[in-house]
């Protein structure tokens, strides 16, 4: 029986020194990008609240007397007629968070345009992503400010950020029953050393869950193009359904005006009856279509369940329909990966479960900085013949 223990215990610290190895290996690695990708993560949570709360000006408009807000058309003709013949809108949709204004984009344009939802006056244009707070803190936290390998960074630390989590859980568990009470408390009357210590093991194993969800599907979101085509691979779709998806088009008719946006609304209740239009795609040219995103309530999460619509821009009639033509196992995909990410799909609960996670997750980066570093030092006054211990 002896030999047996004897050999579990072997087991066990082999077992935990492999696993801290991976465990320092990636924190050292990926921390500090997991830090400022926490913190602005934890911004972002409430991203179009705090965008509103900063900048009144564009976002409130008063109460009108009709109190009645134009419709897509009217708000596209007006957009057109203040922006000039030359320019053509590309995305013009509506958030309800940013007390209900539109907001356009132009063809090949980074500004983002304000307009008021009761008279379609432009209330303000921007870089979103440099001229705004809000804007800001979202390109540093999916590119780092750094051009075309920033969000790649990001991916994979996100994915290492998922190996912390497994291998702190496994270091977590404890050799003992009896020690488990201490595992899951903090020792608040105990050394600065010591509630640090606890700190990062209690916090780690109670939110590691949340933290290795927002993770995964920010590596998701990182590398969507490819998990949506390894989607469709596993779903054996159809080569004309991804031709849709990649390059709709329209069958031009010279003589045939564009439809309306309230015609294309039409076209969209007769296949969704309960959709409501979130915003539109316009086409590049005459052979481009006219996109639609659609909400539709559901029970399981409170966003709805999100689809996509392209029409033909002069018949009306549908090419591309995201719960027609893709894949049952891409709709899950997408209906679920944006709304875990952002933690909406309980409403302001699960919101603030996000929000409270991602600054858990940058004071797990600090407290394990501090457990390391000591024995870090320790480690290369003990040796310095081999840098492989360093990590250890």
């Amino acid at each position: 029986m002896s030999g047996r223990n004897n050999f579990v215990r072997k087991l066990y610290r082999h077992q935990k020194r492999w696993y801290a190895k991976w465990h320092t290996a990636a924190g050292v690695l990926a921390g500090s990008v997991l830090l400022i990708v926490s913190l602005t993560g934890a911004i972002l949570v409430f991203e179009q609240e705090i965008d509103h709360w900063l900048n009144p000006e564009l976002f409130e408009f008063g109460s009108p007397k009709n109190n009645r807000e134009l419709s897509y058309d009217q708000i596209l003709e007006r957009f057109e007629s203040q922006i000039g013949e030359k320019e053509k809108i590309r995305f013009l949709f509506s958030d309800e968070h940013l007390g209900g204004a539109f907001v356009g984009y132009l063809q090949d344009d980074d500004r983002q345009f304000i307009l008021n939802p009761y008279t379609g006056d432009i209330a303000g244009k921007r870089i979103y992503k440099w001229e705004s707070f809000t804007g800001f803190v979202k390109h540093l936290h999916r590119t780092l400010l750094i051009p075309s390998v920033g969000r790649y960074l990001v991916g994979v630390s996100s994915l290492m950020c998922v190996v912390l989590m497994i291998s702190g859980l496994r270091l977590w568990i404890p050799k003992k029953l009896k020690n488990l009470k201490s595992r899951l408390t903090i020792k608040t009357d105990a050394s600065a050393k010591r509630v640090n210590y606890d700190s990062h093991n209690t916090l780690g194993f109670y939110f590691s869950p949340v933290i290795s969800i927002l993770s995964m599907t920010g590596a998701a979101i990182t590398f969507n193009q490819f998990i949506i085509l390894g989607l469709f691979l596993v779903g054996f779709a159809a080569p004309k359904s991804l031709e849709n998806i990649l390059s709709p088009q329209s069958a031009y008719r010279p003589d045939t005006p564009t439809l309306s946006l309230s015609d294309i609304e039409r076209e969209v209740k007769k296949h969704k009856p309960d959709g409501l239009v979130q915003g539109y795609e316009l086409p590049k040219d005459s052979l481009g279509v006219i996109s639609v995103s659609v909400m539709e309530p559901v029970d399981y999460h409170q966003v709805g369940h999100v689809s996509r619509m392209s029409f033909d821009q002069y018949s009306g009639a549908l090419i591309f329909s995201s719960d027609r033509d893709v894949p049952p196992t891409s709709r899950v995909y997408i209906d679920w990966v944006t709304p875990l990410h952002y933690g909406t799909f309980g409403g302001n609960v699960t919101r603030i479960i996000a929000l409270v996670s991602c600054l858990v997750c940058a004071g797990l980066f600090i407290t394990g900085f501090y457990i390391w570093i000591p024995r870090w030092k320790k480690a290369k006054n003990k040796t310095k013949k081999n840098p492989e211990q360093v990590l250890a």
